[in-house]
């Protein structure tokens, strides 16, 4: 994860005052536009231990020609949120350039202990280094108002918000 950080957006909480337990699927709802008609959306959520060293335990991707969402097939959790999305790849759907759009990411289900005194970070990059990229362009993500990107985190036991002491 060195080599990801500087060319990442990444967002990582305040150590853990208690362990965090979690198991289950991710969702991840993702709002951000291109310079381009398309690019890919790649996440990464990481246990950062005391030391700093950051260790992937899950990851997502999406590439931003596919962000429709069959919602009869998709998994979501009691408050109707996708958390696993079934994203439908029968057709391309290129962005108009600029354009913010809402996009569910499938990221992989996760089974993770995180320690107290542990981070978790979230890693939000672009196309992998092994595979065919899209074309270079400027990535943008909303964080706010309208068009509020989140991420829905599966805990067993203790709740992430009392663990950072919320």
């Amino acid at each position: 994860m060195d080599l990801s950080g500087p060319t990442s957006l990444t967002y990582t909480t305040p150590p853990l005052q208690q362990p965090v337990n979690t198991v289950g699927p991710v969702g991840f709802d993702l709002y951000a536009a291109s310079s381009q008609p398309f690019t890919d959306l790649v996440a990464v959520i990481a246990d950062v231990w005391p030391d700093g060293t950051a260790y992937p335990v899950t990851t997502g991707w999406l590439r931003t020609l596919y962000p429709d969402v069959d919602p009869a097939q998709s998994m979501t959790d009691p408050a109707g949120e996708i958390v696993d999305p079934y994203n439908e790849f029968g057709s391309f759907d290129p962005a108009l350039p600029g354009t913010t759009r809402e996009y569910h990411i499938e990221i992989l289900p996760i089974g993770n202990h995180f320690a107290a005194g542990h981070r978790i970070r979230l890693y939000i990059l672009g196309t992998p280094g092994d595979m065919q990229g899209s074309p270079p362009g400027v990535d943008t993500v909303s964080l706010g108002g309208m068009t509020l990107s989140h991420l829905i985190f599966p805990t067993v036991g203790t709740s992430l918000s009392a663990a950072l002491g919320q």
